[in-house]
């Protein structure tokens, strides 16, 4: 007897996506099954302003609207404002079941219909910078040889080489009228250039400043002084500082004396170039928001976030050999060297020094952009800077720039104080008075960079004083490093 063959049971028909009706809107898919990350947010940003018309791959159905245009609103600090069950199983979060607090204005963009878990970018024990990540996407080839062709040919100024306010947020440096610190004012001369470095030895755990050096931009010298702390030497570092105890036994110059000295003859609208300045600013205690960092101007061997070292560029594109004495540092000689490096990549274009596979994300999408924050000096690349003095004026220039830009990205700093009203009335009128269709991310990284930032801190400073650094700081480290990477991110269009 012939048994019949087994019937193979007919697969259940997935249900069809229900297609959105037409208009500005989308309609995301159920249980994602993992957070969002920067790349989400570049992906929004890609499908909405280039000419394809696809969705996102967590959207089940997507109509553009006929005119895109996007506002970005970053605003650090508000996710105690908002109050939602963490997902353990990592799934996005339905919107019906967030309390908006403060921010319920939200609620009425058409499509905000879930809040994302959002990831930011990072290594095992340091954070990179969110808003870089969103605003920078992987070069094709032909991207890469067009702009060796075009970097040649660019004219790069001075201060399309400043660091942006989250370069230096991230890489630590004093900011603006921080406590502790004196900031450079508007001295009503004439902008100049000056070079910078410093000499360290260590007072204990802490470093002291020993020697200074400031020339102007020609490599003539300013200010070459010793000083003398008013805490105890512990270790002089003569193997890199130069410093010795006989050296600075008759010096009676002190740090006051010298920051009064700087803060006469650096203006706020100056530029100071150095290499790893916010080690210098920090000792100095005086924070200058226009500054040139030639380890970030030039890129290590290996790529971000590894820094190159000041004697393997000077020895690599200034055929110069420095830092090569067993005295130590002399630190004319780097400061000389790192002016002079900025002039090499002024005369050789954007792309000199560089070994990042990455472009702007505007110049992919080929859109017009504004960048807008209040404690920043300058734009990340490809955008329009617009300079405001609070999120008030912020929130204000966005919706005049969104009217004739594609993409506006705005930070509003007011919920870092702890001002969240502020920042819930900012991000109200920003719904109320951006053009319809206009879409509108709202990206809260966490508040808890700042502990991540204290124990990155900490490590430098035993490595560097040559402290132990156990395995318990290291584990501490790196739970403070994925904590700071929690946020989220919310998306919708104004109807």
């Amino acid at each position: 007897m012939t048994s019949e063959p087994m019937k193979k049971k007919p697969k259940p028909h997935k249900k069809k996506a229900q297609k959105a009706a037409l208009g500005n809107q989308y309609v995301p898919k159920t249980n994602i099954g993992k957070r969002m990350s920067a790349n989400g947010i570049r992906t929004i940003l890609i499908s909405l302003l280039n000419d394809s018309n696809s969705p996102p791959s967590w959207a089940s159905s997507w109509h553009k609207p006929t005119d895109p245009r996007a506002i970005v609103c970053i605003v650090p600090g508000i996710e105690s404002g908002i109050k939602y069950k963490v997902n353990n199983d990592k799934t996005d979060i339905p919107i019906e079941e967030v309390d908006l607090g403060l921010f319920s204005s939200l609620s009425s963009l058409q499509g905000l219909n879930w809040l994302f878990q959002l990831r930011s970018p990072a290594q095992r024990d340091s954070l990179y910078s969110l808003t870089e990540a969103m605003l920078s996407i992987r070069m094709t080839r032909k991207e890469k040889n067009d702009r060796l062709e075009e970097s040649k040919k660019a004219q790069l100024t001075p201060d399309n080489c400043l660091l942006t306010i989250d370069q230096m947020k991230f890489r630590e440096y004093p900011m603006p009228n921080c406590d502790g610190y004196f900031t450079t004012k508007d001295l009503g001369t004439p902008k100049k250039i000056f070079g910078l470095d410093c000499e360290f030895c260590n007072a204990g755990s802490e470093k002291v400043l020993t020697r200074i050096c400031l020339i102007k931009e020609d490599g003539s010298v300013i200010l070459d002084q010793l000083v003398k702390p008013s805490e105890e030497i512990t270790d002089y570092k003569t193997e890199y500082s130069g410093i010795t105890r006989e050296m600075l036994e008759n010096v009676t110059t002190t740090l006051g004396q010298i920051q009064a000295t700087l803060l006469a003859t650096i203006s706020s609208h100056d530029i100071l170039v150095g290499h790893s300045l916010d080690s210098d600013l920090r000792v100095l205690k005086i924070s200058h928001s226009r500054i040139i960092d030639t380890s970030i101007l030039y890129e290590h061997a290996q790529g971000p976030p590894r820094r190159p070292q000041l004697q393997w560029l000077a020895q690599k594109y200034l055929n110069r050999e420095i830092q090569n004495s067993s005295l130590g540092h002399y630190p004319e000689e780097d400061a000389k060297a790192s002016v002079d490096l900025m002039k090499l990549k002024l005369q050789n274009g954007p792309l000199f020094g560089m070994v990042s596979e990455e472009i702007p994300l505007v110049e992919r999408l080929k859109v017009s952009a504004s960048y807008t924050d209040k404690l920043a000096s300058t734009a990340p690349p490809g955008f329009e800077f617009c300079p405001v003095t609070s999120d008030e004026e912020a929130t204000k220039t966005c919706l005049e720039q969104v009217k004739n830009k594609k993409l506006v990205v705005l930070t509003l700093r007011d919920a870092e104080s702890e001002n969240k009203i502020s920042v819930a009335n900012s991000i109200q009128l920003l719904v109320e008075q951006a053009p319809p269709e206009t879409a509108i991310i709202i990206v809260s990284p966490t508040t808890n960079e700042q502990n991540a930032h204290i124990w990155a801190s900490k490590k430098k400073q035993a490595l560097k004083t040559r402290q132990i650094w156990t395995p318990e700081d290291q584990q501490q480290l790196q739970e403070a490093v994925m904590d700071a990477r929690e946020g989220y991110f919310l998306f919708g269009f104004k109807p």
